[in-house]
């Protein structure tokens, strides 16, 4: 029977988690599931809770001390022996009956790296929203079943359009890949580029989980989020951030995968795809607040093209695009 592990990374979340686990708990129609929540040495009532609610139900993995979310993150891909791995963080929760079909797409590909699904957005009220904000968007239609080096490129010409929870890893075919301190703050753009290094990606067409202020909150402190819409947009230096981690994975790990010629077309499509994001993150802020905001963003851009692209979706933003996630911000 093939084993499917849920994965929970946690510190210091206690009623977040519970929710977390109760959803894929819940997931009853999966043969060999299990649900592990792996504790970044939690100061709260966290272990304790986990315990008492569900004693060995869920099993506890725990750090004695705090050792970095990105090490926390990154110790499932580790420590797992499933055939499938997903990672649901704290603050997600799984869709009802979402994850049978979920491991269904993947193991009738067999070799894949991983599976990609959609993911919705909900507020802190728990409703779901229509939309699915900028890093998840509906607009990314690929074929099933992508190479690796092909879902690459795409991910430089379309920008993130999906996060770690709303993927199905295959341990045996990737390895211990995980994330690193220096993908911050697109980690998961970086654990997905290493992961298509080992195999073909393949597309669920149905969102698996949904995703609310827990995470956003962090990324919100950190600078990297705007969460004030509810929608979880990237912020100024978040956009920035993002194609730094591009750029540092096409030079360094990703410099065998394509010839030079490409590789500049590449790091150039980047540009503009962050530049273009960036120009919906300032044209947000509207007035004066935009036009400063954009001023400083046009010195982070060296082409003129992704100073174009700036410009012109801080505008479109500014002038009231009421969706921004449907604004052309690709090569």
């Amino acid at each position: 029977m093939a084993t499917v592990e849920v994965a929970i990374p946690t510190w210091n979340r206690c009623e977040g988690v519970l929710r977390t686990i109760d959803s894929a708990i819940a997931q009853s129609d999966v043969d060999g599931l299990r649900v592990v929540v792996y504790d970044n040495g939690s100061t709260d009532a966290t272990p304790e809770a986990v315990v008492a609610r569900y004693g060995e139900a869920v099993h506890l993995d725990r750090w004695a001390d705090q050792q970095g979310r990105f090490r926390n993150i990154s110790r499932p891909f580790e420590r797992t022996d499933a055939d499938y791995l997903l990672v649901l963080f704290d603050d997600e929760e799984l869709l009802p009956g979402s994850l049978r079909p979920f491991v269904e797409t993947l193991a009738s590909v067999p070799g894949a790296a991983f599976a990609t699904a959609q993911r919705r957005l909900r507020n802190a009220e728990g409703t779901i929203l229509d939309g699915a904000g900028l890093q998840a968007s509906p607009r990314f239609r690929p074929p099933d079943v992508q190479s690796g080096t092909a879902f690459i490129r795409q991910l430089f010409k379309m920008g993130d359009y999906t996060w770690i929870c709303s993927c199905l890893f295959r341990p045996a075919v990737i390895g211990p890949t995980g994330i690193r301190e220096a993908d911050d703050p697109c980690d998961d753009t970086g654990l997905l580029l290493r992961a298509a290094r080992f195999g073909p990606v393949v597309h669920h067409p149905q969102p698996v989980a949904t995703q609310t202020d827990g995470n956003v909150g962090e990324s919100v402190r950190m600078g990297l989020v705007d969460a004030a819409d509810g929608r979880n947009t990237l912020s100024l230096r978040g956009c920035v951030g993002y194609q730094r981690t591009l750029e540092r994975f096409l030079l360094e790990e990703g410099a065998d995968l394509f010839g030079r010629r490409e590789r500049r077309r590449l790091l150039a499509a980047a540009e503009r795809t962050a530049a273009g994001l960036a120009g919906m993150a300032t044209g947000g802020a509207g007035g004066a607040a935009a036009l400063d905001a954009m001023l400083d963003a046009a010195l982070w851009f060296r082409r003129p093209r992704s100073r174009v692209r700036l410009a012109r979706n801080a505008l479109r933003v500014w002038r009231g695009a009421r969706h921004p996630t449907a604004l052309r911000i690709g090569p």
